[in-house]
């Protein structure tokens, strides 16, 4: 055993005494969308506190208008929580961390039944009875408590994780910034598990001893790849968090969200020893930034293709025919033209496609077309001695492994840029998608014209296969920046750019973020925002009135994009300066700066 690891297994035992014997201990596990066979059969129980994540859903499904601001609530010495002091002034982010009752009571009376119970029911919780708020957040439940099996359990909590929230896309978010900062000072803390969610609930013994309780933790990697549900019979949720968190550390396993392994000190190394296998076949999960009405399949093809509905019945579909794709609905691998309304949007893909609700479908396509749809949309233009560079890279980036649980990547650029086989878009506004002239008219079958030849090909995969890059990025300002510096976590190897000095002397970008837009995206005005770098990591540090928040790049600039567009934060900003008419903020490069360099 290491000697971190035995420091951590002293800091478990040395909280386990505190409670007492520490009892059973039971781990159930969820990987790549596969329950292990004890999670599909264990009964249905109590998990407590870990409800209080659906509450939050049960919440943003009541209340869908993204002008609805998350609320914030005081808990003080005489609210009755579990921590008798009180928690002080709270929004969600922080409610979650330290599982406050009082927060998310109060979060609960603001849902009618009918909805919660629907969410509840839906996440595969077994309600008896009226679902109070109470019983909402694993409070008393008058000896009916609202119960749910393990492996639908670690199935809900993977979709909580991975998957967006239509249309309050910012509470879950805040939920699982919370579920993050708990593995690191707040419930799940006693092992800290930077990089990770976890969520941790107790509740009445289990096996009914007298004053003793059962604890429950679900921690997961944020792609929810690999989803880990504990119980420890005797004890409490922040103990099996405890337990749980050293036997992830211990064994590795599917632990892609913490620091890496050690690997070769040295610009260009692997960035994860542990890569997986390159896969066949490639799930990209479709249209993940929007909100279609409607979306129409037509056969691009020379022959007919099948079309399952969701009640099973099987049609054919010949070439040029069409299909709305609904929820339920199967299409057979073969070639697709998917136009979904109303932006306009029309994209040509090859392989099958699953659409679950309809407007957000996961198409399953051949390595090699998965790879064309991010070169053309990266790398459109790159003359053959870049692609030989940056095929390379995109390989090594899906041998990282999955990023949203079942689908291996989506089709954004926090995953990478996939336009399948075209046709080109522009986005004048972000309803509105213009195509490229005539691009959407098919008056012949598709035959896909492909960037890379059969030897690049066979050159590029020979390439993956050496060290070098996993991660790249638009434009590196001169000054590549490490996983670490831009994330918290990850390799602090920088990748150099051969182009560096050549970058560095283009024009830094400049923007200005009105003092009501960040009103808008924090719900009340900032005092002060500056740019920030603590133990090596960059953030933007905001001070309000009741505190400080500081944040990193991926997440200030999800936020702001919401209100001001996809271009109002470029990269990691090097500098805030308080204008008259906001904040003006300076940077250089484009995207996150970290990895091969797609600059010209």
């Amino acid at each position: 055993m290491s000697p971190g690891a035995a420091l951590l297994l002293a800091v478990a035992a040395a909280a386990a005494a505190t409670a007492g014997a520490p009892g059973p201990f039971e781990v159930w596990s969820l990987r790549g969308g596969v329950l292990d066979s004890a999670a599909a059969g264990a009964p249905a129980a109590p998990v407590g506190s870990i409800q209080k994540v659906w509450v939050a859903r049960a919440w943003g499904e009541a209340h869908p208008d993204p002008s609805t601001a998350i609320p914030r609530h005081t808990c003080g010495p005489a609210s009755g929580c579990w921590n008798r002091k009180g928690h002080g002034e709270l929004g969600l982010r922080r409610a979650t961390s330290l599982s406050c009752n009082v927060y998310f009571l109060a979060l609960a009376r603001g849902v009618p039944r009918f909805a919660a119970e629907q969410t509840f029911r839906e996440a595969g919780f077994e309600v008896r009875g009226a679902l109070t708020p109470e019983r909402m957040v694993g409070l008393d439940t008058g000896g009916r408590p609202v119960t749910i099996r393990p492996g639908r359990l670690l199935e809900s909590f993977r979709g909580a994780v991975s998957e967006p929230w239509a249309g309050r896309e910012d509470v879950r978010a805040e939920l699982v910034d919370g579920m993050r900062d708990a593995s690191e000072d707040g419930t799940g803390s006693l092992v800290p598990l930077p990089g990770l969610v976890v969520k941790t609930g107790t509740v009445a013994s289990l096996d009914r001893n007298p004053l003793t309780t059962s604890g429950w933790a679900i921690a997961a990697d944020p792609t929810g790849g690999t989803v880990r549900l504990a119980l420890l019979r005797n004890g409490t949720g922040a103990l099996a968090a405890a337990r749980l968190a050293l036997l992830w550390r211990e064994d590795g396993k599917g632990a892609r969200a913490l620091p890496p392994a050690p690997v070769e000190d040295r610009p260009g190394a692997a960035t994860d020893p542990r890569r997986r296998p390159l896969p066949e076949s490639v799930r990209v999960r479709l249209f993940s930034a929007l909100s279609p009405k409607k979306i129409t399949a037509t056969n691009a093809g020379t022959f007919p293709l099948r079309f399952q509905s969701r009640a099973g019945s099987l049609e054919w579909v010949g070439p040029g025919a069409a299909r709305e794709v609904r929820e339920g609905s199967f299409l057979s691998s073969g070639a697709w033209e998917l136009s979904v309304e109303p932006y306009g949007l029309v994209r040509l893909v090859r392989g099958s496609l699953e659409a679950r609700d309809g407007r957000h479908p996961v198409l399953t396509t051949a390595l090699r077309d998965w790879v064309e749809g991010v070169v053309r949309a990266e790398a459109r233009g790159f003359p053959a001695e870049r692609l030989a560079e940056f095929v390379p890279v995109i390989l090594r980036f899906l041998q990282r492994g999955a990023r949203h649980g079942r689908e291996d990547v989506c089709d954004l650029s926090h995953c990478c840029l996939f336009t399948g086989f075209g046709p080109d878009a522009g986005w004048p506004r972000p309803d509105t998608a213009r195509m490229e002239a005539g691009a959407a008219r098919r008056d012949r079958p598709f035959v896909p014209e492909t960037v890379l030849t059969d030897g690049d090909w066979a050159l590029a995969l020979d390439s993956a296969a050496r060290p070098g890059a996993s991660l790249w990025s638009g434009h590196c300002g001169g000054s590549p920046l490490s996983e670490r510096e831009v994330w918290g976590s990850g390799s602090a190897a920088v990748t150099p750019c051969e182009h560096a000095a050549q970058h560095g002397l283009e024009a830094r970008w400049t923007r200005t973020v009105m003092e009501e837009t960040l009103a808008s995206v924090f719900h009340r005005r900032p005092l002060a925002v500056e740019a920030t770098e603590r133990d090596g990591v960059r953030k933007t540090a905001i001070t309000f009135p009741d505190g400080r928040q500081e944040l990193l790049w991926d997440d200030l600039h999800q936020r702001l994009a919401r209100v001001a567009g996809w271009d109002a934060l470029p990269s990691p900003p090097d500098s805030w300066t308080r204008t008259a008419a906001g904040w003006a903020v300076a940077g250089r490069g484009r995207g996150h700066r970290v990895g091969y360099c797609l600059g010209d």
